[in-house]
């Protein structure tokens, strides 16, 4: 009886493990079938999902980046082009002109005659505020004037740099006439408001007179037997002496031979 017993329970769990057995690899098969339908129509998806991301996104970062350096490079364009006197440092110093030609010696000054042409050529230092024009003149201190008297050589110049300028003293002295003496060259800003008077401010350039030079006026040229008269002489290069100097002679002989018998 025992044994029947047990036989019917073992069959029993037999049944019931084959059961589930059975129950589990119906799951797994299911399962099975899910994933694979799933993956079959994932990859469309996955394939066309990364495309339309790519091509939404690379367009607006390119025309952005050539925007944004078209943007800059105008931007840095202007700043270089224009510049605003009112940025500039007041603790710069002020535009200078360094003279490049004629040549300077310290101490010794150089002579010009009047007739002959002038060329100066100078550069500029601390200059950044570039004037549009400019004005040159050159006064003269000479004898016969009171006052260093100016002689304008240009007005509204225009600019270069470096700058180049002759000065033709003898058309010059055709209309205005040039008095021998010492010369000093000015150059300004054609539009300062108070001329070669200005004060100089930073970048800008100030009046400048560092250069002075020496003119004299030629004389036409005199043949010398045209030149000089010999009171004393003849036509044939003889000596003609006067009267009164034959007198003198003769009486100084007599002096001397008298003085001679009187203390002998």
């Amino acid at each position: 009886m025992r044994v029947a017993s047990v036989l019917a329970a073992i069959a029993t769990l037999a049944a019931s493990v084959v059961g589930s057995e059975q129950v589990r690899r119906q799951e797994a098969s299911a399962s099975t079938t899910a994933i694979s339908s799933v993956s079959s129509s994932a990859p469309s998806a996955s394939v066309v999902a990364p495309t339309t991301t790519a091509v939404s996104t690379t367009i607006p970062e390119s025309s952005g980046a050539a925007s944004n350096a078209a943007s800059t490079t105008a931007a840095s364009s202007q700043s270089t082009t224009h510049i605003n006197p009112t940025s500039i440092p007041a603790s710069l110093p002020p535009g200078l002109i360094s003279l490049i030609s004629p040549a300077t010696t310290s101490g010794v000054t150089s002579y010009y005659s009047v007739g002959s042409p002038l060329t100066f050529v100078w550069n500029y230092t601390y200059l950044i505020a570039t004037p549009t024009a400019l004005d040159i003149l050159a006064t003269a201190n000479a004898p016969g004037l009171a006052i260093p008297t100016p002689f304008t050589l240009a007005l509204n110049q225009s600019f270069t740099s470096p700058q180049t300028f002759t000065w033709d003293t003898g058309k010059y002295a055709q209309e205005t006439p040039l008095p021998a003496g010492t010369y000093t060259l000015i150059v300004y800003d054609a539009d300062a408001e108070n001329g070669r008077w200005q004060l100089a401010e930073a970048g800008k350039l100030s009046s400048w007179s560092g250069f002075s030079w020496g003119m004299y006026n030629t004389q036409q040229y005199t043949p010398l037997e045209n030149a000089y008269v010999c009171a004393t002489c003849n036509g044939a290069g003889g000596l003609k002496v006067g009267r009164e100097t034959w007198v003198m002679l003769i009486g100084t002989a007599g002096v001397v031979i008298g003085a001679f018998l009187m203390f002998t």
